[in-house]
């Protein structure tokens, strides 16, 4: 055999040997699992991650002990939950902002699965929410920079869609020092400092268009002790309310307390605990308000910037690697001679190398 005969089959078994690697890493990377903190015995929680698409996948961890006695029973709690996420999607006028993944149950606890529609979507009785490229979010003259601005200076006033056992609700969240002195600031993660709106403005207009911001301002989140959420990229900015870094790619969102006013409505029930309908069977409700009453929120931002897809490197390694172990077979088994007219050529050159040898 030749010697460069040789050295072409050399190359093709080190291309095969870099090829199967790829697939290994690719199907290890695919394979490992995501990590997150445990919340303390006792406690509501949830875990979830965030795409690069901004759509949200969520698993809720509610403690029975936690819940009224009767959602404790499991058929009580699943319809309960199917009535809120199907509140949600018939107010925003869609039928997937919220999809119900599924309910599991413990002896202990509930796990509710779910997925949303990209964070920057109407999502109707859930509060408010964003999720844009950094520079237009932050843009003076946008008005996610007032909010950010506002936000900064401790005014927290807004009213925000909540729903109460499935029927419609609004909380309003006042601002001054006598009601909430909650200063939700701008803090960059890397110099680990508060700075100013201003700052996080001229810092999110020099930012590549790979830099991305969720803001969230959920109210009255009951039990739920803390939100644990990964994202696609590298934390950049946080607020310095409700937002805590685990690790790189990593957030814990926790709620603060503030006071507000809750318009809601409660069903009339009769003597035996029922409630009671009018003549065209309508469930009768009464207006409740609750004013100055202490609830726990969710009100900040997370600004990060998108991690390289190595998932897609992976491949488009594995499939270079693929076409470069196709090209050099083609050229060792003569797939191509034909097409580029070169047959005759290669022919000749074998022949002579195989009399070269038998004279030796």
């Amino acid at each position: 055999m030749s010697n460069r005969k040789k050295v072409l089959r050399d190359h093709v078994k080190a291309i095969i040997v870099f090829f199967i690697l790829c697939v290994l890493t690719l199907c290890f990377a695919a394979a490992l699992p995501e990590r997150y903190a445990c919340a303390a015995e006792g406690e509501s929680y949830a875990n979830g991650s965030l795409n690069k698409d901004g759509k949200l996948k969520l698993a809720i961890t509610v403690e029975k002990s936690e819940l009224d006695e009767e959602l404790q029973d499991g058929e009580a709690f699943k319809a309960y939950v199917n009535t809120i996420v199907k509140f949600i999607n018939s107010s925003s006028k869609d039928n997937d902002m919220v999809v119900l993944k599924g309910i599991g149950e413990s002896a202990s606890s509930y796990k509710v699965s779910v997925a949303t529609r990209r964070l920057n979507s109407n999502f109707a009785g859930l509060g408010d929410f964003g999720w844009s490229p950094l520079y237009k979010f932050i843009a003076p003259e946008s008005d996610t920079y007032m909010r950010l601005a506002l936000m900064a200076a401790g005014n927290l006033r807004c009213t925000l869609a909540k729903p109460f056992d499935g029927i419609a609700g609004q909380v309003q969240i006042e601002a001054g020092a006598d009601k909430n002195e909650v200063y939700i600031k701008p803090v960059d993660v890397a110099a680990n400092r508060e700075i100013t709106v201003e700052e996080f403005s001229a810092a999110g207009g020099a930012a590549s268009k790979k830099h991305y911001i969720t803001s969230f301002r959920i109210p009255d989140v009951r039990s739920i002790s803390k939100v644990t959420v990964k994202l696609p990229g590298k934390v950049k900015f946080i607020s310095s309310e409700c937002v805590k870094v685990l690790s790189s790619d990593t957030v814990e969102i926790v709620p603060v307390t503030l006071k507000a006013n809750v318009n809601r409505q409660e069903y009339v029930l009769d003597e035996n605990g029922e409630p009671v309908k009018d003549a065209s069977g309508v469930t009768v409700t009464r207006p409740v308000v609750e004013r100055d009453k202490e609830i726990s929120c969710l009100f900040g931002y997370v600004a990060y910037e998108h991690s390289p897809d190595y998932a897609l490197i992976a491949v488009l390694c594995v499939l270079g690697a693929g076409l470069v172990v196709f090209v050099v077979l083609g050229f060792v088994k003569h797939w191509f001679a034909k097409f580029f007219g070169i047959a005759p050529k290669l022919k000749i050159q074998e022949q002579g190398e195989e009399d070269n040898e038998g004279t030796r």
